[in-house]
């Protein structure tokens, strides 16, 4: 062969590389050369996709192709190397052998393995020299009230330093634990024509509602086939019933499900722009801009935070890098409310491996010009390692505080109550309230338990340690009555869910535990009044003021925002009649409905007008943006 041919079969062959890495890499292995690498600085030009690659694969497939061909593959890959160590929980002998319900346990209550129990007891050592840990004290006293044996005869050294009695005898509300058979993840809302709750869980597959005897009835053909890890209802498209988005880890794609009204979805994702293959962690829904429609926040750990606005046709388009807001990888929660009171929500957003921010949107006339400032660390409250977030109003003042759980940088606990002063800025109320800023809280549950009108809290706690109740007294500070109500578990709720779901005026606790068990508790005891409110459509955002009198006959109103409900039903406490109900706009500029003189324990139902279009903030669309 000439030298003449060599050269010209190297050069054919060069091209043809080429031609194969730049048109079909996406499709090939080599593609794993160009993908990109994102670092915490915001790029200067608009980022690649990470999942460019199965875009293209899987162009022109509808979503359940897609879920069923990912399925399948990832059954094969777990069939081949074998399934991954799940991070379970370590087990602890005591805890599995205890009784299931509150501590102190009742004579009724019955340990899972009373063998075991009375072997441990037996085997504690009582020498009066020795010095047992406090949490050694308080694990053994734990096994014998499991075994319903006084502690009066031990030695000093195995006494728990404090004696367990209830804190209030003017509480009357007591918890009771009911039945519910929900497999989690699940959430709660109204998603067909009918007043009553459904509750969607198994993933989103199972959809089951709750009849006015609190009975759970299953519901058939509500469409979800493809399990999601965490569910999200909104009503994205303002026609009054609620959709859904459900995100699923390990690069399977999310899903924007429309409902049809009757409870029956669609899956709309890939028609409106949301196709992505992340490891989704978490979502939030947001009128970022207030325009009227809902855009939303989607949070990975291998891909950067994501914004979608949702344009006048209904789709949705990218949007986080033009603002400027960059999260390159992490995100572990996302959380939503209106703490500035401009009517336009913030979020929060928690970061694995870097600092926490809440962003306050800073409006521009268009919309490429918007950007979101971190106060998060001006305000005092960056002073945890790993925050979690919620979001309440104390006193019902109509200005959302904030609540921070975690760790401090010694590694111990940290809790913290920050007030919102109304003006954008916080005041740290935490000592002010009754806490001391070293509650252990794994879960933090917001619920009006004697129907005063006012948000009492559920604080969950780590394993084996007690879950503490805290009664509001009138805003002003908060005080603990855990025994006194037989809240005090031991299960380490991971989420609390507070909603009435059997709508008999109580609001319920639903809470997950790090065992992957649901526990629903219902307070009851309280003789107290209360408002029941069914709106027309869900108002997110929007104000509800109530109008009662004291027992001095001095006019209090309370101020109530609306999350994703459609019915709500609020404590006013002994008044005898609702001076004065109004809602509003989610700006408190606009009322929306007004009525007077309403009884108590009697259903308000409200047509609010349906919601106004608007314009897309300054002259165009976010059309470019893709």
């Amino acid at each position: 062969m000439s030298k003449k041919v060599i050269l010209f079969t190297l050069v054919a062959l060069v091209l043809v590389a080429a031609l194969v890495i730049t048109n079909f890499g996406r499709n090939l292995p080599f593609s794993l050369l160009r993908t990109p690498v994102y670092t915490a600085e915001i790029p200067e030009t608009r980022p690649e996709r990470l999942d460019q690659r199965l875009l293209e694969r899987f162009e022109g497939e509808s979503m359940a192709d897609i879920l069923a061909v990912l399925a399948a593959e990832k059954a094969a890959a777990i069939a081949e190397e074998g399934p991954k160590d799940a991070k379970a929980p370590a087990p602890d002998k005591l805890y599995d052998s205890l009784p299931t319900g509150a501590f102190p346990f009742d004579n009724e209550a019955t340990p899972r393995n009373r063998e075991w129990l009375t072997e441990f007891v037996t085997s504690m050592k009582r020498d009066e020299n020795s010095k047992p840990s406090p949490s050694e004290i308080w694990r053994f006293n734990l096994a014998l009230s499991a075994l319903q044996i006084s502690p009066d005869k031990l030695p000093a050294s195995l006494k728990p330093g404090e004696a367990i009695t209830p804190e209030s005898d003017t509480m009357p509300v007591k918890f009771s634990e009911r039945e519910s058979g929900f497999i989690p993840p699940y959430t709660i809302g109204n998603f067909d024509a009918t007043p009553d709750i459904e509750v969607l869980d198994q993933g989103g597959t199972r959809m089951s509602k709750i009849a006015e005897t609190g009975s759970v009835v299953p519901l058939e053909g509500h469409g979800i086939v493809f399990a999601g890890s965490r569910l999200y209802p909104a009503d994205f498209d303002n026609d009054g019933d609620n959709d859904l988005f459900l995100i699923r880890p390990e690069g399977f794609p999310n899903s924007l499900l429309r409902n049809d009204g009757t409870g029956h979805f669609e899956d709309v994702t890939i028609g409106l722009g949301l196709l992505s293959f992340n490891d989704t962690t978490a979502a939030a829904w947001i009128d970022y801009d207030g325009d009227g429609r809902l855009d939303l926040l989607e949070g990975s750990s291998d891909h950067p935070l994501k914004l979608y606005h949702q344009t006048g046709g209904g789709s949705f388009q990218p949007i986080a890098w033009d603002l400027k807001l960059w999260v390159h990888r992490g995100v572990r929660e996302l959380k939503c409310a209106d703490l500035s009171g401009d009517g336009i929500s913030d979020i929060f957003v928690g970061i694995d491996e870097q600092p926490d921010r809440l962003l306050i949107p800073r409006p521009a006339s268009t919309w490429d010009a918007w950007r979101f400032e971190d106060i998060l660390a001006s305000h005092g409250l960056a002073m945890a390692d790993h925050h979690k977030a919620d979001f309440l109003d104390f006193n019902h003042d109509g200005a959302i505080d904030l609540a921070l759980s975690g760790s401090n940088p010694e590694g111990g606990n940290f809790f913290k109550i920050a007030a919102n002063n109304g003006d954008g800025t916080f005041t740290d109320a935490t000592e002010e309230l009754g806490f001391n800023g070293r509650e252990a809280v794994s879960a933090l549950g917001v619920i009006d338990l004697d129907q005063d009108g006012y948000d009492d809290l559920y604080l969950g706690t780590p394993r084996m340690e007690l879950n503490r109740t805290f009664w509001n007294r009138s805003g002003l500070s908060f005080r603990e009555i855990s025994i006194a109500t037989r809240g005090t578990f031991l299960d380490a709720p991971e989420s609390i869910l507070a909603h009435d779901l059997d709508q008999n005026g109580l609001c319920d606790l639903l809470y997950l535990t790090r065992e992957g068990k649901t526990r629903w508790l219902e307070p009851g005891g309280s003789t107290a009044s209360t408002l029941q409110i069914a709106l027309s459509r869900p108002h997110r955002g929007g104000k509800v003021v109530t109008t009662v009198r004291d027992h001095d006959w001095i006019l209090e109103s309370l101020t109530y925002t609306l999350e994703n409900q459609s019915t709500l039903s609020l404590g006013i406490g002994e008044a005898e009649i609702v001076e004065k109900l109004a809602v509003l706009s989610p700006d408190g500029k606009t009322t929306l409905f007004e009525g007077e003189k309403l009884a108590p324990n009697e259903p308000v139902i409200i047509s609010l007008p349906e919601a106004p279009a608007r314009p897309a903030i300054g002259s165009t669309e976010a059309k470019d943006a893709e």
